[in-house]
């Protein structure tokens, strides 16, 4: 693309505080809305936008030509979306990608500073979650919100894979049972012998201690549990 075709383009779509870089990307001051345009793909190349980046109720199949950063929030609802490849790496604000095609969320960005929205999606997996979300992520209304393989499962191997139990207090999910999945993840931490997590409920803590130490005391052995030498053992080493 041309320096006069990119100056087009910027006057079209009402963006006047830029630069052009050597790659032909453009950084931005401010704010971009590309709304309701019937694009199929981004008109220009973005690299940095220090502000909000609206491009909803297009037409868009890719994410090419995305902001590598954006400063404050994204908004690609309401496309054609069927995978991010293409999307922002960095978003300090929220990032919404409600009511798209998407299936995966393979190359979703590797930081967002605050919500993160895929609901009304094809979404079957939480495979390739983001590591670094600050705030909430919501993916109702996708097919298997309903299905315990998409919710429980997924979501305790995530907290387990991660390391981290915060990652519960971020999903919105329907029915979801947060108890039930902070209780297995600390007794996963006991079984494997691991760190417990300070930021926990202590009476779910003290229900996995007590369900541990019963099934110990009545030699009650399962697969999924590893039995503790002693009651008595037991509480000298974690306590």
């Amino acid at each position: 693309m041309t320096i006069d075709k990119i100056q087009q383009e910027c006057q079209k779509y009402n963006i006047s505080n830029y630069k052009i870089n050597a790659d032909m990307s453009i950084d931005v001051k401010g704010d971009v809305k590309i709304t309701d345009e019937n694009i199929t793909k981004l008109p220009l190349k973005f690299n940095n936008v220090n502000g909000n980046f609206i491009c909803c109720r297009n037409k868009l199949t890719t994410l090419v030509g995305s902001p590598v950063i954006i400063g404050g929030n994204a908004n690609f609802s309401g496309n054609m979306l069927t995978s991010l490849k293409g999307c922002p790496k960095y978003i300090y604000g929220h990032i919404t990608f409600n009511q798209n095609q998407l299936t995966s969320l393979e190359y979703c960005p590797d930081y967002i500073g605050k919500n993160f929205n895929c609901s009304d999606n094809e979404i079957t997996s939480l495979d390739f979650f983001p590591k670094n979300l600050g705030g909430k992520f919501n993916c109702r209304r996708n097919p298997n919100d309903q299905e315990f393989v998409f919710r429980e499962k997924s979501i305790l191997d995530l907290m387990i894979k991660y390391d981290n139990i915060d990652i519960l207090s971020k999903i919105q999910i329907y029915n979801l049972d947060y108890e039930n999945l902070e209780r297995q993840f600390i007794l996963h931490k006991i079984i494997n012998e691991e760190t417990i997590p300070i930021k926990i409920n202590i009476d779910i803590l003290t229900k996995c201690f007590s369900l541990l130490l019963i099934k110990d005391w009545f030699k009650i052995k399962k697969k999924s549990f590893i039995s503790v030498r002693s009651p008595s053992s037991f509480y000298l080493k974690y306590f």
